[in-house]
């Protein structure tokens, strides 16, 4: 029997080999466009930022203050484009004595960068103010204003009022686009100009120009538009397809097991964007095509993987295709299917309408149509703000849901066919600005476990509060949860209900360090319902991480979990036990050179009659090695110790794996991966060894024909041993296939 390796032991090799890039990329996550210098009071602040390396869906936020205030004020910002949020700060909140801000941007993942990175509420930036307003005569708008260019490359040149101060970089400023130009731009008594060196994209642009007048003090912006349309038709049109073609041919494999003799993989992959005026319309689309010599069975020959296709006009948007829909917790949190999205937004009000479905979609007729979907859901969103100073909104949705009869329900493994609607409304905003925000949602359902017929529909409700906040380096926060006994989400209609739950959260940031503490209590069968047990579980965690310059990264956490059970019916052994988690490690890294060792530990001591004892040991080392610039090694070894209730069996597991890759040139590579498993029990009723290898040589062709394309030579060869010390068995797998890759990339224009 081929035993594997604990997916404990796999899941550590992935996250403690990506914990070191993952600290690498926390720095400069966040980019300040603007406010720039030169601003005065009474005029309107923008605020403009620009994310990278931030995964998933990001919410950014400024807070500022008076400078010499104590509290601040949130301001949240708004999508601005791609990585991009924006929000403008109205000049009658901004004093003369100036402000302080700071820059907090949260994802879907709750992960916080903050600008500052370090004590933010502490050390905010600080944008002082120029005392009064210079007498100077205002800048003029350029006679390009509101123009389109036939050129790609047009000369912008603004005029300088009459006794500028000293024109010069110190004194005059340009921006194309956000992007500041000063030290490319030519300024003169009577002008600045300039003239790009490379092609503007087709589309809208946008000019800035601050200056000093004659008295020191700054002048008000000024800003204007102008366009480069691609074409009399359409302001920007642009489209890129890629289409990559794998084909493999098998030249040797061992007799036991069958391979395909040929195979073929294809994917396209297009992206188009049109754009007109305020009306823009992309598409982001993927498919596959798949074949084989075998003719494999439930293998979709075609798939239309994904696809995106969004209508934007001001402040409006449909998308059709694969959406994400963002509802309340207790209503079943993120919808990730396939349907369209209509996103409406005022003033102060928002609404979003859907209607989703799980089906993969497998050909392009199918691609909009709605017939008997896995799933279905038809649903809306109203939001509205109370009141923008301190954030108070008030959300109002309605999901109607349906999901057909799984495969498996006659096995009684999966639910069957269901029905329902839910409704939720939820009210949030700041109570004590940062320091203390809060939410309360109320939801109610109606849910039919089985819709084969009319019996069955039950009424349902459910309460949730939440409040949460920062002070200076301290976030914490708390929730609270109530689900009766028929509060049953179509959205995830397998949810546990009939239950009371508590957390609370608190993280502390030092300057170097950070420390989180998470506790958790819930009840389930909080109503108490007949021959059902009340299962009690409390739960704490503590994280403590080190991030010191020119040190190793340290981590550290530790949970603990206990479980009773009270309310037992008659013949029900109660439930008591106790488990334990603790996770160290570090990993350090050089310029050629990297090492991360760790240590888990984990143990259950269960007190019920199962009397299901555990303890388990964990110890993994992680090196990178990289000698040459094109040839890196990277070794990992972990060691596993289980003991486990009743017997006390103990198994170790002994797991070695280095993978190595060789840029032979700068048309060839070679990758090899080899690992070793052994794996015993001291009852020798298990005794395993596991090798196997796959090494892969690519050779990009250099050929004359066709040189858009990228055609790449593979040679690939997967091997593995297994032997088997109790059954006596031995068992050899190879396989080696020679592959053609085609890359064929096409653009217009």
């Amino acid at each position: 029997m081929h035993r594997s390796p604990s997916p404990i032991v796999l899941f550590l090799i992935q996250l403690f080999l990506i914990a070191l890039p993952t600290q690498a990329l926390a720095r400069d996550n966040i980019i300040l466009n603007s406010p720039r210098s030169l601003t005065i009071p009474g005029q309107d602040l923008l605020f403009d930022i620009s994310t990278q390396n931030v995964e998933g869906r990001v919410q950014a936020t400024i807070f500022h203050r008076t400078t010499g205030k104590t509290a601040f004020q949130r301001l949240p910002l708004a999508e601005a484009g791609e990585e991009r949020f924006a929000a403008v700060l109205s000049g009658e909140q901004i004093p003369a004595e100036g402000i302080e801000f700071y820059v907090e941007v949260r994802n879907d993942a709750n992960q916080i960068f903050t600008l500052p990175e370090k004590n933010p509420m502490g050390l905010p930036r600080r944008l002082a103010f120029a005392t009064g307003q210079s007498a100077t005569e205002p800048l003029t708008f350029p006679d390009m204003n509101g123009m389109s260019m036939a050129s790609r490359r047009p000369a912008i040149t603004a005029p300088l009022p009459v006794g500028t101060l000293s024109p010069g970089p110190d004194t005059v400023r340009i921006a194309l686009d956000d992007v500041d130009v000063t030290a490319l731009a030519v300024i003169t008594e009577a002008t600045v100009s300039y003239t790009p060196d490379a092609d503007l994209d087709y589309g809208p642009h946008h000019v800035i120009v601050e200056v000093l007048g004659q008295d020191g003090q700054p002048l008000p912006q000024e800003h204007w538009f102008f366009s480069v349309p691609q074409s009399d038709t359409f302001d920007r049109a642009q489209a890129s397809f890629q289409l990559d073609t794998d084909l493999g041919f098998k030249l040797a494999d061992d007799s036991n097991t069958e391979y395909a003799d040929w195979t073929s993989q294809t994917s396209g992959t297009l992206s188009a964007e049109l754009a007109k005026g305020d009306l823009k319309v992309t598409l982001d689309a993927n498919a596959w095509y798949i074949d084989d010599s075998e003719g494999t069975p439930g293998q979709d020959e075609f798939s239309m993987n994904s696809y995106l296709l969004r209508f934007d006009y001001h402040r409006q948007s449909l998308s059709l295709g694969d959406v994400m829909v963002e509802t309340p917790e207790l209503t079943g949190g993120y919808l990730a299917l396939r349907g369209g999205l209509l996103d409406l937004n005022a003033d102060k009000t928002s609404l979003q309408g859907f209607m989703l479905r799980s089906n993969t979609v497998t050909d392009i007729e199918d691609s909009f149509s709605l017939p008997g979907p896995e799933r279905r859901y038809l649903g809306a969103m109203l939001t509205r703000t109370l009141s923008e100073e301190r954030n108070v909104q008030i959300k109002a949705t309605a999901i109607s849901g349906e999901s057909s009869e799984s495969d498996d329900y006659d096995g009684g493994s999966l639910l069957p066919s269901n029905e329902g609607q839910i409704y939720s409304v939820l009210l949030s905003g700041a109570i004590v600005d940062q320091l203390l925000l809060g939410e309360a949602e109320y939801a109610e359902s109606f849910f039919d476990l089985d819709s084969r017929d009319s019996l069955g529909r039950k009424r349902g409700q459910a309460w949730r509060t939440k409040v949460w906040g920062r002070r200076q380096t301290m976030d914490y926060g708390g929730t609270y949860a109530s689900l009766d006994r028929d509060f049953q989400s179509i959205i995830a209609p397998d949810a546990i209900n009939n239950r009371k739950e508590y957390t609370l959260f608190a993280a502390k940031t030092f300057e170097e360090s950070s420390l989180t503490l998470n506790a958790l209590h819930s009840y389930d069968n909080a109503e108490k319902l007949e021959n059902i047990p009340t299962i009690r579980n409390t739960g704490l965690d503590l994280g403590y991480s080190l991030n010191r310059p020119d040190w190793p990264f340290v981590f550290a956490n530790a949970n603990l979990n206990w479980q009773d059970s009270g309310h037992e019916p008659d013949e029900f052994e109660s439930v008591e036990n106790q488990s334990r988690i603790l996770a160290v490690g570090f990993s350090l890294a050089r310029d050629t050179w990297s090492v991360v060792p760790s240590y888990v530990f984990t143990s259950l001591d269960d007190r019920s009659a199962s009397d299901m004892d555990g303890t388990s040991h964990q110890i993994l080392l992680s090196v990178g090695w990289q000698p040459l610039p094109v040839l890196s090694f990277n070794p990992a070894l972990t060691y596993a110790w289980t003991e486990t209730d009743p017997g006390s069996l103990v198994v170790e597991d002994w797991l070695a794996t280095l993978s190595t890759t060789w840029l032979v040139n700068e048309v060839q590579n070679l990758s090899l991966t080899v690992s070793g498993l052994d794996s015993q029990a001291d009852d020798d009723s298990v005794h395993l060894r596991v090798y196997s290898g796959q090494a892969q040589y690519n050779w990009v062709l250099g050929l004359d024909f066709l040189e858009s394309v990228t055609k790449t030579l593979g040679l690939r060869g997967q091997y593995s041993r297994t032997k088997d010390y109790v059954t006596h068995d031995d068992e050899e797998e190879y396989v080696a296939f020679l592959s053609l890759n085609f890359s064929i990339p096409v653009t217009w224009p």
